[in-house]
C-alpha cells in the first residue's frame, strides 16, 4: 500500500479540519470498513502531500477493517519517514482492540488514554 509523497512545500489539503496554518485534524468515521478505504487512502494522502502536522482523532470509531489499520499503518509510516508529525489521538476502544489483537502496536501506537486532538 503506497501513499502519495508530501508536497515539497505548504500544499493545501482540503479534506483536513484546519486547526492552525501549520496542522490539521482528520477526524475518522464511525465505520472504518472496506467502504470507506478508499475515501481513507485519499484523506490521509492529502494530509501527506500537505506535508504538515497530522492528528488523526479516531474516538468515533466503533467498526475497524483490517485493510483500514493497513491504509493508517501505510500513512503513519509515510509520514515518518517524509519527517512529519502524524499522530492518532482519542483511539477509541474498538480500535486500540483491533490494532492489538493483529499485532500492530509498532506500525500504530495508540495512545492508551483519550488526547486533545490538537496535541502535536
Amino acid at each position: 500500500m503506497t501513499l502519495p509523497a508530501p508536497a515539497a512545500s505548504g500544499g493545501t489539503a482540503g479534506t483536513c479540519e484546519q486547526r492552525s496554518i501549520d496542522a490539521c485534524r482528520i477526524v475518522l468515521p464511525e465505520a472504518l470498513d472496506l467502504k470507506g478505504v478508499r475515501g481513507l487512502k485519499e484523506q490521509l494522502g492529502a494530509a501527506l502531500r500537505a506535508g504538515r502536522p497530522v492528528a488523526v482523532d479516531a474516538g468515533g470509531v466503533t467498526r475497524v477493517s483490517t485493510a483500514s489499520l493497513q491504509i493508517l499503518a501505510a500513512f503513519l509510516a509515510a509520514a515518518t519517514k517524509a519527517g512529519m508529525t502524524a499522530s492518532l489521538v482519542n483511539a477509541s476502544l474498538p480500535l486500540r482492540a483491533a490494532v492489538t489483537d493483529l499485532g500492530l502496536a509498532t506500525l500504530i501506537p495508540v495512545p492508551e488514554t483519550e488526547t486533545s486532538p490538537c496535541a502535536f
